[in-house]
């Protein structure tokens, strides 16, 4: 299947400002699942130059810098992604046995890690353990967090900022889609399973548009 997904941001400044310095973060991924086949950056007022890096995980990350004065800033992402199917097999049962030391190992370590936005404070860590089973399948013990957070917690807007810390979701049993899946992460690793966020676009079949989704 092909999309066409444009991503607007746009900064509007409550007085004059210069020497506006950003990362961008908004081109899709190439994988074993989808194609990325363009995609265009549009930045006004217009960037002085835009560099193109990948980060430490291959994301594309784009910097650019505006240096004349201005009140507002618009970027836009225009991309065209063609997705596979998945042909991924999770049938085949995964031990809790099989996870040991990953730790160890520098592809999971920093998804089995605490990071700023993952704080793996003893609440969590005694909820995790209280809610898995590492006798079971791996699978569906990450089936058994989920479905928590989905009966447990509220979808509301508003309701959590950008900032909000995990143990403050917890806390509250509300949030949004990056809340959700921040503390999804936390109850994981807490327990020995690498988990790691990712941001990109949510498309349903009785919605006309792609939804931005975490």
């Amino acid at each position: 299947m092909q999309f066409s997904v444009q991503h607007l941001t746009r900064y509007l400044y409550a007085a004059p400002v210069w020497d506006s310095i950003n990362d961008a973060h908004l081109c899709p991924v190439s994988d074993d699942f989808q194609q990325c086949q363009s995609f265009r950056l549009s930045i006004t007022p217009q960037s002085t130059s835009v560099l193109r890096r990948l980060d430490f995980y291959t994301n594309q990350v784009h910097h650019f810098e505006v240096s004349e004065t201005h009140q507002s800033l618009e970027v836009v992402a225009d991309s065209v992604v063609e997705t596979f199917e998945d042909v991924r097999d999770f049938s085949v049962p995964c031990a809790f046995a099989a996870l040991a030391r990953l730790d160890r190992d520098e592809r999971y370590y920093d998804f089995l890690s605490a990071s700023p936005r993952v704080v793996l404070s003893p609440m969590i860590v005694h909820e995790a353990k209280e809610r898995v089973d590492s006798s079971a399948d791996v699978q569906g013990q990450v089936e058994r967090v989920m479905a928590f957070i989905y009966e447990d917690f509220e979808y509301a807007p508003g309701s959590t900022q950008v900032e909000s810390p995990v143990s403050q979701v917890f806390e509250l049993k509300r949030g949004v889609c990056q809340d959700f899946a921040h503390l999804m992460i936390a109850l994981c690793r807490a327990v020995g399973i690498p988990a790691r966020y990712v941001s990109g676009y949510f498309y349903a079949d009785n919605e006309p548009d792609l939804a931005s989704h975490a």
